[in-house]
């Protein structure tokens, strides 16, 4: 599961995207022995998700942390998906290692991280993952315009003849009026 609650103060960020840059990452242990991957984050501003290449909007200086416990292959695959976003190009686990040899180095390295509001034991905190937009793929969006085609021509249709009947006149010879 993607979810770190990292502030523990009593004003909690506002939900949205956050523009980060990593400072700490490693494994740790839940309490029920999975392993976990997190990475820790220093915040440098709120983001525009509509609008990534803006500037962030300036905010309260703070950290975050993500991370993705491993209890299946799926998650690993997630795992996977998060780090290669990130710029990670290593065949196996032991690169997120930061004690490891030849480690990759994460530090530094900018990205945009989510933050949502949590229910835990009584609690509203934060919970940050990490924001990767996701661009709709050229099949998926012809699939979805076939699909909708009727749709679209319908409502197409019904536009022209709205704007038809508004510019006829009220008078029986469907002249426009000389506004």
């Amino acid at each position: 599961m993607n979810t770190t609650f990292a502030n523990k103060s009593a004003t909690l960020r506002p939900e949205g995207v956050y523009k980060v840059r990593a400072t700490r990452w490693g494994w740790s242990e839940t309490k029920t022995g999975n392993a976990r991957f997190w990475m820790a984050f220093d915040i440098l501003g709120q983001a525009d998700w509509d609008n990534l290449k803006a500037d962030p909007k300036p905010c309260e200086p703070g950290t975050g942390t993500w991370s993705i416990t491993i209890a299946s292959e799926d998650n690993v695959a997630w795992l996977m998906s998060n780090v290669q976003s990130l710029g990670y190009d290593r065949d196996d686990l032991r690169g997120l290692d930061p004690d490891e040899p030849n480690a990759f180095n994460f530090e530094g390295k900018e990205f945009f991280a989510s933050c949502k509001h949590d229910e835990y034991l009584g609690k509203t905190n934060e919970k940050w993952s990490l924001f990767k937009p996701r661009k709709l793929g050229k099949d998926r969006f012809l699939a979805l315009s076939e699909r909708f085609s009727g749709v679209v021509k319908q409502l197409q249709q019904q536009h022209a003849a709205k704007a038809t009947t508004q510019t006829e006149s009220p008078k029986s010879d469907g002249k426009p009026l000389p506004y």
